[in-house]
């Protein structure tokens, strides 16, 4: 990752129509030249929000979705129909809604235990990323829990520690289901952009004390500081930490406008 990478903030009271015109504008950019874009998903409201407002955005700002690899940035070892699934839930509710042709979707094997899964897993992205030694995706779509994990990596956990695999087995999730596959830190910096996407009041105390970034401890390859006003009782946080070529946080529970905006690198 280059010096001089850009961060940007955006605080939000509607937060599916802009993510997802930044999602097709970065796949029109990114299919352009004839080359595919390749977009890495979380679940939990971003399956709403995806759904909702990533066609019509594709529809004016076309990016070709045939030319489209789409991954999963966790995924909990459950049955694709199950609730609790998120390719299945992406499957089910976003890719009908997709003009088609529609993409590639690189999914986990259902039905493997965790170890098996994560490798299984590894060795799709790898023959979907030859040459690669760490699959670098041009967006990663990640969400912010409320103790500030992110794909399955969770404060404090070992998995925060890998430096080689890039995907990896959890059986001790402190939110359930407890086992899961996630990729790893490598996989998250090799990204070149990142939008963390956060919505509502209940992830207000996550952002404002920035443990998505700091307590998950992301290499400090490139360091971001900027400060932002959302509007919360306590109104300017400072966010210090890792970075790829572009990092997006939308903090999209303000319930009043940002009134200043400090964007910086150091």
């Amino acid at each position: 990752m280059a010096p001089g990478a850009a961060c940007r903030v955006s605080v939000l009271p509607e937060p599916g129509p802009g993510l997802a015109r930044f999602v097709a504008e970065r796949a029109a950019a990114a299919v352009a030249g004839g080359g595919r874009f390749t977009l890495g998903l979380s679940g939990g409201s971003l399956v709403e929000l995806l759904t909702r407002h990533l066609p019509p955005a594709i529809e004016s700002c076309p990016s070709a979705p045939a030319r489209w690899l789409l991954a999963f940035c966790d995924e909990r070892l459950v049955p694709p129909e199950h609730p609790d699934s998120t390719a299945g839930a992406y499957q089910a509710r976003l890719l009908p809604r997709l003009p088609g042709p529609g993409p590639r979707v690189l999914a986990p094997s259902p039905g493997l235990a965790p170890a098996a899964a994560a490798a299984d897993y590894a060795a799709k992205l790898r023959q979907a990323f030859p040459g690669e030694a760490v699959p670098g995706f041009d967006l990663l779509l990640l969400g912010v829990g409320p103790d500030g994990h992110t794909c399955s990596l969770f404060p404090g956990h070992p998995l925060l520690q890998e430096q080689e695999a890039v995907v990896a087995a959890i059986t001790d999730s402190p939110k359930p289901p407890p086992e899961r596959i996630t990729f790893t830190l490598p996989v998250l910096n090799a990204a070149k952009a990142v939008a963390f996407v956060a919505t509502g009041e209940g992830k207000a105390a996550v952002v404002k004390t920035n443990r998505c970034l700091a307590e998950c401890r992301f290499p400090a390859r490139n360091s971001c500081s900027l400060e932002w006003c959302h509007g919360l009782r306590s109104a300017c946080a400072v966010l210090k930490g890792w970075i790829p070529a572009l990092l997006l946080l939308l903090v999209l529970f303000a319930p009043a406008p940002c009134s200043s905006l400090r964007e910086g690198l150091r």
